[in-house]
């Protein structure tokens, strides 16, 4: 069966990250960018739940609308000991739920480790993530969920109509607004098609 990148785990920097760090990983201790190379860094031992807005995969609507038939999650880490393992929600979840049997320990190193969770899938789960446990400073990169499918994806064609009633000082903005999201439409399109 046919396999690809499907989702990256977000891991960016700018306003948004810094100012709700919450959309991206909950955490019990500090998360910040290494100076040096960039990296997202998981400063000291701690829990860090990447189980949130931006990095759970909705695995529920995946099985709904895809042929997906399994998921995993790949990530490098770097730094200290620590432990990564999968979580789970169903629709009534106030909290990630931590899945015992995916539990991966990573040793303390200065190279990068990767690690590859093939992800359980309960049949009440809607959303699934992951939790990584430190002893000390991790640092992590190129994370992503990946989707098995049960057939080759078919190509998707999404259509996007705008209109303006009147001429107004605001058109141009309008215009350029466009011009942004159809940029973006043919940017994501490529990853769209494989995806259905």
């Amino acid at each position: 069966m046919p396999s690809f990148k499907f989702a990256n785990v977000l891991l960016e920097s700018n306003p948004r990250s810094e100012n709700y760090l919450g959309l991206y990983c909950r955490a019990d201790r500090a998360v910040s960018r290494n100076p040096i190379d960039g990296f997202w860094m998981l400063t000291d031992a701690g829990t860090f739940d990447f189980t949130t807005y931006f990095n759970a995969l909705s695995v529920r609507k995946l099985l709904k609308y895809t042929t997906a038939t399994a998921f995993k999650l790949h990530l490098e880490l770097r730094g200290s000991a620590c432990t990564v393992m999968q979580t789970t929600t169903d629709q009534f979840s106030k909290e990630s739920v931590p899945v015992e049997e995916t539990l991966q320990h990573v040793g303390k190193s200065d190279e990068w480790h990767n690690v590859d969770i093939d992800l359980q899938i309960a049949d009440t789960a809607v959303l699934v993530g992951f939790i990584i446990s430190t002893e000390g400073a991790v640092e992590i990169r190129n994370g992503y969920y990946e989707l098995e499918v049960s057939e080759e994806p078919r190509d998707v064609e999404l259509v996007l109509a705008t209109t303006t009633f009147k001429k107004r000082a605001s058109s141009s903005a309008t215009s350029i607004w466009f011009e942004r999201i159809s940029l973006s439409l043919v940017n994501i399109l490529p990853t769209i098609s494989t995806c259905m």
